[in-house]
């Protein structure tokens, strides 16, 4: 059988499985006597049928190639879908829980679309159709580097729905030889992922890493609020670190401090209101086992001279008190992810945290935790607001550190804004906001290259606080290849970065600005953006530097794992 008969095939199957000709249902202006009487749940491959591209395409070569993309992909399992699913045969039909079953679906990434629609049955019921499509959940790549007297040769595999089944397995390896040194080290990761551990609500994770700086174990087990309406949630997580910790200086390092990290957390929370006003109160006990040991590894004569180093050994019980406010849903597109539905959720949320430490050494005294958070998002026409700010700190009395006050200090901080207007693109700015003073251990902060500073190298400049600004105006062109389309981008950067013993001096804020392209898959679960980026730095030393990566350099919500936060 060839492949256009199979695609016509899958086709007319396809048209059979919806009502075209019916009218679908506006649940709001139902009567609530309406129930749901018949639940259809169907699966689509990476390309499925109903795809805009694949049913208007007349090229033999894109039929192929699509056809190929869903038979290298093992399609998401029908069960996967209908278990996060509000509603149930029997039930009365609601909009609410229809919108926010999209929402649970969309938050994998190895789903692309998800559509709920109800349509008439009979006289008093209703028939719900559930459609999704998948993303393509394989990736893989290669690591070939060389340079500074190194060469670095190595292999990465992602796999974001096992089998189908919603699960997550990765692996990365990792060969780098020290020509100057001699030596040969090797690196790997393994990392697992299960969102619905057996079929329950319980997520699981598991990773562990080998890396050159040190050895790395990470477990969790956690039952998260998954919906507006669930009332309960808790966890528990175990982290472990051995190896070292490196510092820069002048895009060199300079020194590698030992350390070995323990940190076990556990934690339960009840919400109480309604989906648009909720009040959590979460309880926790965390047990940190900190150890400096041995003599630094010292590359120059130089280290902070905030760079204390407190071993620390404490149990530490903590409240936190929350409230959100919701004011609405919204389904938008071409703000990160080009014209892939984005869920965003507009509202403010705040919260205090507080409690106590209790050292286990009878030469430290006990110490005081507070710390506060406040979330803000808000959807007004073309234009789209978060921000965020975190403040934490231990109120200690360090014996022997000289500090009789607050210490451990963080704030992170971070403000974005999106303009959808603009005909073909979207305009974005980052502020984002960092520091940390009076920490137990060495604490850094760099900036150069991917991280935030695109005209300069990488960890060019250290501090202790740090500032960056971005802007940059996205271009998303008409132009399509297959599952790819072509972008621009437009952008300026500026940053400063600093001890908090230094005054503070605007000569020395860098900046620079460039343009790059974007190249965009929309069948993809990791990995959607790839992007390269040519800039010129107008403060210090000229010259042009050119960056890549994939994802964008920030995204609404500071959600994904790149560079800058």
């Amino acid at each position: 059988m060839n492949t256009a008969l199979v695609l016509a095939m899958s086709f007319f199957c396809a048209s059979r499985a919806f009502p075209q000709d019916s009218p679908v249902v506006d649940s709001a202006a139902l009567h609530q006597s309406r129930v749901i009487t018949e639940v259809d749940v169907v699966p689509g491959d990476v390309v499925p049928p109903w795809w805009e591209e694949a049913v208007h395409t007349r090229r033999r070569l894109s039929r192929w190639t699509y056809a190929m993309l869903n038979a290298l992909h093992i399609k998401t399992k029908p069960h996967v879908v209908e278990r996060e699913l509000l509603f149930a045969v029997g039930d009365t039909l609601r909009q609410k829980s229809l919108d926010e079953s999209e929402r649970n679906l969309r938050a994998y990434s190895f789903i692309n679309e998800a559509t709920i629609e109800a349509y008439p049955a009979d006289s008093n019921g209703v028939r719900v159709l559930v459609r999704t499509s998948d993303n393509f959940s394989l990736a893989a790549g290669w690591i070939l580097e060389s340079g500074g007297g190194s060469d670095r040769i190595g292999a990465l595999v992602t796999e974001k729905n096992l089998l189908g089944f919603g699960k997550e397995i990765a692996a990365q390896y990792e060969r780098e030889r020290n020509r100057s040194r001699g030596t040969t080290e090797t690196e790997w990761l393994f990392q697992y992922k299960d969102p619905r551990l057996i079929g329950s609500r319980f997520a699981l994770q598991v990773s562990a890493s080998r890396a050159y700086l040190g050895n790395e174990f990470m477990t969790a087990l956690a039952r998260p609020f998954t919906t507006t309406r669930t009332r309960n949630a808790g966890g528990v997580e175990f982290y472990h670190f051995t190896g070292r910790m490196r510092l820069w200086r002048d895009k060199v390092p300079v020194a590698e401090l030992p350390v070995t990290t323990t940190d076990t957390y556990a934690w339960v929370a009840h919400a109480w209101g309604e989906a648009s006003k909720r009040t959590k109160l979460q309880a926790a006990l965390r047990l940190r086992n900190t150890r400096h040991t041995d003599t630094p590894l010292l590359f120059a004569t130089w280290l902070p001279r905030d760079t204390i180093r407190v071993s620390r050994v404490a149990y530490e019980p903590s409240f936190t008190i929350s409230r959100q406010w919701t004011s609405a849903f919204h389904k938008l597109r071409n703000l990160d992810d080009y014209d892939t539905v984005e869920d965003v959720e507009s509202g403010t949320n705040i919260g205090l945290t507080t409690g106590f430490g209790l050292p286990s050494q009878p030469t430290h005294n006990p110490y005081g935790l507070a710390g506060a958070f406040a979330e803000w998002c808000a959807v007004r026409g073309e234009h789209v607001t978060a921000a965020r700010l975190q403040v934490s700190t231990r109120l200690a009395d360090d014996q022997g550190s000289g500090r009789s006050s607050w210490s451990n200090r963080e704030v992170a901080a971070y403000l974005h804004h999106y303009y959808t207007g603009l005909p073909w693109q979207t305009f974005a700015l980052n502020v984002n906001w960092r520091s940390g003073e009076r920490m137990d251990g060495p604490y850094q902060l760099v900036l150069g290259g991917d991280r935030g500073l695109r005209g300069y190298s990488a960890n060019a400049f250290e501090g202790n606080r740090r500032i960056v600004l971005n802007a940059e105006d996205r271009i998303f062109s008409p132009v399509r290849v297959l599952v790819y389309r072509l972008g621009f981008v437009v952008f300026a950067d500026a940053g400063y970065v600093w001890q908090p013993d230094r005054r503070v001096d605007p000569r020395d804020i860098r900046a620079n600005i460039g343009a790059g392209f974007r190249v965009y898959n929309n069948r993809a679960a990791t990995g959607r953006v790839s992007r390269l980026d040519i800039a010129w730095n107008v403060r210090g030393q000229r010259g042009f530097m050119i960056s890549g990566g994939s994802e964008q350099l920030f995204d609404l919500f500071n959600r994904r794992p790149t560079p800058t936060r």
